[in-house]
């Protein structure tokens, strides 16, 4: 199964600009999965975060995680098919290393099977940002491995399709629908579940016999703030243009909304909320 590693190079910019709001909102969902972790009394010997970035997900889990764990980690490995991005979350990390264990790096393209890394048991499989982007082979194939060293599994900040523009608007819809249809498209590990990733990876992960927790991550922008305005800012380009490219007769309408939401942003009047879900995983005893 092939990727494409261009399709998935996200910039250092739109990682590092969407760091804070990725924090807060993972900082709804993660007590949730503080009591089964403690009463599993989890002994991690790796974590591994795959499609790493510029390591947010080590950054965010480093001073949560780590607490719980009835041992500390030996080792954590940070996984992306992009150099430079495994540079910055490197730096980074030796500029503040987590308190315990060692960081290991390697590229790796994640749509190719074998390149994986050979879990263990022990081991604390993460991923932040990444399952809405996968096909439900891809997924599948992850959970078995994961089964079979009886890893536990985290997966973070999944897009499950609910986006909240307010004020509301007529074209809200039909904008949301042309995202949905380009989150579905192939980014490189088959066709992508989007928004249907959380409730698939679930079912997924019941089917295998884990214990599942999961609970609500949503992004929630509000526009009187300056660091949410520049991210707004993106998301309505974004939605914009791939309205456009899904339906060119509507591009004037289109233009209009983002004219329309982007003088809501200067202004301070726009919220928006994209949902998502984090999911905590623990195999069977």
């Amino acid at each position: 199964m092939g990727r494409s590693v261009a399709v998935l190079s996200f910039s250092q910019q739109w990682l590092t600009r969407r760091e804070r709001f990725d924090r807060a909102a993972r900082d709804r969902a993660w007590p949730l999965f503080v009591p089964p972790i403690q009463a599993r009394a989890l002994a991690c010997d790796r974590i591994i975060d795959l499609g790493c970035g510029t390591g947010s997900n080590l950054r965010y889990l480093t001073n949560r995680l780590l607490p719980l764990l009835k041992i500390t980690p030996a080792q954590w490995l940070l996984v992306d098919a992009d150099a430079q991005l495994l540079e910055v979350a490197r730096n980074r990390t030796l500029a503040n290393p987590p308190d315990a264990g060692a960081v290991q790096s390697v590229r790796a393209d994640l749509g190719d099977l074998d390149a994986w890394p050979v879990f263990a048991p022990g081991d604390f499989v993460s991923a932040s940002a990444l399952i809405d982007l996968v096909s439900d082979r891809w997924l599948a194939a992850l959970i078995e491995r994961c089964l079979q060293a009886k890893a536990s599994v985290h997966l973070a900040l999944s897009y499950d399709g609910r986006t909240r523009w307010c004020p509301v608007d007529s074209l809200d819809d039909q904008v949301l629908n042309a995202f949905h249809l380009d989150q579905r498209q192939d980014k490189g590990f088959g066709w992508a579940l989007g928004p249907d990733a959380p409730r698939t990876t679930i079912k997924l992960l019941k089917a295998a016999g884990y214990a599942v927790w999961s609970a609500a991550s949503d992004w929630q922008l509000d526009a009187r703030r300056r660091p949410a305005r520049q991210l707004i800012r993106t998301l309505i380009a974004d939605h914009a243009r791939i309205a456009v490219q899904r339906f060119p007769g509507a591009a004037e309408a289109v233009g209009s909304w983002a004219e329309k939401r982007e003088r809501q942003t200067k202004t301070g009047r726009l919220r928006v909320q994209i949902g998502h879900i984090d999911i905590l995983a623990l195999p069977p005893d």
